[in-house]
C-alpha cells in the first residue's frame, strides 16, 4: 500500500536532510490504515487541507518505508499515529519503471 499525503514546505526540508524521520499523522477513517511494510510518499505542498486556496506543489516527493506505527497511546490524540520511516532512495530508472 502506498499513502500519498501532502506535507509543508518546512517538515518536507527537515525530512530530506535527515533530522526528522518520523512522521504524525491522522487516520482517515475512509482508507486504509497505516502499516508497517507501506510506503508513504510525501508531497511538498504550501497549502493544507483546511486552506481555501487550492494545493500548490512544489513537485518534490519523498518516498518512505513505514517501519513502525505507534497507535492508541495517552501520549496521542484520538485518530494520530506516529510512523517511523526510512527513506527509499529512488533513481530515475525506478521512476521509469513505475
Amino acid at each position: 500500500m502506498i499513502h500519498a499525503k501532502k506535507v509543508k514546505p518546512e517538515y518536507f526540508t527537515a525530512l530530506r536532510d535527515g533530522s526528522k524521520t518520523f512522521e504524525l499523522r491522522r487516520e482517515d477513517p475512509d482508507e486504509p490504515p497505516y502499516a508497517v511494510g507501506d510506503y508513504l510518499a510525501l508531497n511538498e505542498c504550501e497549502s493544507g487541507r483546511h486552506s481555501e486556496e487550492p494545493p500548490h506543489y512544489s513537485g518534490a516527493c519523498l518516498l518512505y518505508r513505514i517501519t513502525y506505527v505507534l497507535r492508541g497511546v495517552d501520549l496521542l490524540p484520538p485518530g494520530v499515529v506516529a510512523l517511523g520511516l526510512r527513506l527509499m532512495p529512488l533513481s530515475l530508472r525506478d521512476l521509469e519503471t513505475i
